[in-house]
């Protein structure tokens, strides 16, 4: 309890220098658009609250090529060491602290992807994780960064696995076009839910209580968790075209398979619609900084504390 005030306190109190800073300076930027130092806090304090932060996908994104991988080296090692180490294996100083693990990039095993179950993901997936973040851990999305920066980080981070090298076309599942009404959606996609038997991990009201749920493992032996539907933002976001991805191409390297191959892309985009409406939308705010802090994970705040200090 007194570690999580503590960090609290820091957060609280990054949250009014920067503030302050950022007026004296004239650097409020476009708030709406996500411009300037103003902009992008005003972003990630959206993003806490529950919405997804802006994915730039106009800027002209740098070559992949050596001098962009050194790029991606230098602010590697000043924003993401102390979650992802040094060499890229999860293995941090903050890693001991955090429930969420980070990413071990050396294994080439990575959750979300547009890319099947044991494909790696592609450069835009890696773009839109750096880009968005993960709601719940550690990852908070890098609105510090440029996208240009974003782009180097994403060509380093490829270094850590061989995975990258292959020369296999990359597979990518794309959603298909809704073609029914959100209410027929959500109604056959309740039906998915118990044909898909997701209530064995997830509960049968989306609660995260099913009967396996406390005998769940990570390929890397952690205990994990099913998501809480209705109590917990969902990590990617509340994109129909997320969650099917989600349910389509799995969680490689957790329990949560992928189905693409076992339900048809009508009864997952169903069950996308279906997980939404029961999900939580946004997080209960009381007031501005303290509301915000209130309902922060204890890994969102440390991100935010890496974020602003550097861990």
């Amino acid at each position: 309890m007194r570690k999580k005030l503590t960090i609290a306190a820091f957060v609280l109190s990054v949250l009014i220098i920067v503030s302050v800073t950022a007026i004296r300076a004239g650097m409020m930027g476009d708030m709406m658009g996500g411009g300037g130092m103003m902009g992008g806090m005003m972003s990630q304090m959206a993003w806490y609250g529950g919405a997804s932060v802006p994915i730039d996908w106009k800027t002209p994104r740098p070559p992949e090529n050596e001098a962009s991988i050194k790029m991606g080296n230098r602010i590697y090692q000043n924003r993401c060491v102390p979650c992802h180490g040094s060499k890229g294996d999860g293995a941090g100083r903050i890693a001991a602290e955090l429930e969420v693990k980070p990413r071990d990039f050396t294994s080439g095993t990575f959750k979300f992807r547009s890319t099947p179950t044991g494909y790696p993901p592609t450069n835009e997936d890696l773009f839109t994780t750096v880009s968005r973040g993960l709601h719940g851990t550690a990852m908070l999305p890098w609105t510090q960064l440029s996208t240009v920066e974003k782009w180097y980080v994403v060509y380093f981070i490829k270094t850590f696995s061989d995975v990258f090298e292959e020369d296999d076309e990359k597979i990518v599942v794309k959603p298909p076009k809704s073609d029914k009404s959100e209410t027929e959606y959500i109604a056959l996609g309740k039906e998915t839910y118990k044909k898909a038997k997701c209530a064995q991990c997830h509960g049968d009201k989306g609660y995260g209580d099913g009967e396996k749920a406390d005998k769940l493992k990570d390929d890397w032996h952690n205990p994990i968790r099913p998501r809480n539907f209705v109590g917990e933002l969902l990590k990617r976001g509340m994109e129909i075209n997320d969650i099917y991805l989600t349910i389509a191409t799995g969680l490689y390297g957790t329990p949560m398979e992928g189905y693409q191959d076992k339900l048809s892309k009508d009864e997952i985009m169903s069950l996308a619609y279906y997980i939404r409406s029961i999900a939580l939308k946004k997080r209960p705010r009381r007031g501005m900084m303290m509301g915000m802090m209130s309902s922060m994970t204890s890994d969102e705040m440390i991100g935010m504390r890496i974020y602003h200090h550097g861990g």
